[in-house]
């Protein structure tokens, strides 16, 4: 006798690949989706961090040349300069890309603050000690993935007559990449 037909159930051959074709092509899609999206994101906060990298050192820059002392006047007196300097030496017992003597009062008889500026191995770092001091008392990182950092006092241009104050951003491959970019700040005292 033979046994009763039982039907088979299940998937053939044929659908068995089809679906493995497609579940492919979908996993792939959203793998590919992924990676754009995590790129996009690293590209996003690279970004950010570099707008405010320059919000920052605008905000210090700006703040600190106006506060700065000036040699040419008696009173306060100051005896740096050019106050800011334009070339790069040692404050509160660092190595600064440029330094300046500050006060927090016009009325004040000699500066209060020293404030200098270091780049060092691509990071801009703005420190602070009382007048005088050979040790940093505060200090605060501005900026990543800055090349280079120059001062002056130009004649003409758009900064003519103030402290000119030019960064250069390194560009990354990273992501979509982004190329090197240079920003320039410009500043007066004050204190005429």
């Amino acid at each position: 006798m033979r046994p009763p037909h039982q039907p088979q159930e299940g998937f053939t051959l044929v659908e068995l690949l089809i679906g493995v074709v497609i579940n492919g092509l979908i996993m792939s899609a959203i793998a590919s989706a992924l990676f754009v999206g995590l790129r996009t994101t690293t590209d996003a906060r690279r970004n950010l961090g570099q707008s405010n990298g320059e919000q920052l050192i605008a905000y210090y820059f700006t703040g600190d040349v106006q506060s700065a002392c000036n040699p040419a006047l008696s009173e306060p007196a100051c005896a740096r300069t050019p106050n800011p300097s334009t070339t790069s030496g040692s404050a509160c017992g660092t190595t600064a890309q440029f330094a300046m003597d500050t006060f927090s009062s016009p009325t004040a008889s000699a500066p209060e603050v020293t404030v200098g500026y270091g780049l060092q191995s691509g990071v801009l770092t703005r420190f602070t000690c009382a007048y005088g001091a050979t040790s940093t008392s505060s200090s605060v990182t501005l900026a990543e993935k800055i090349s280079s950092v120059a001062v002056t006092y130009p004649l003409s241009g758009t900064c003519a007559g103030r402290y000119q104050l030019v960064v250069i951003a390194t560009g990354s491959t990273e992501g979509i990449g982004t190329p090197a970019y240079t920003f320039t700040l410009c500043a007066e005292r004050r204190s005429g």
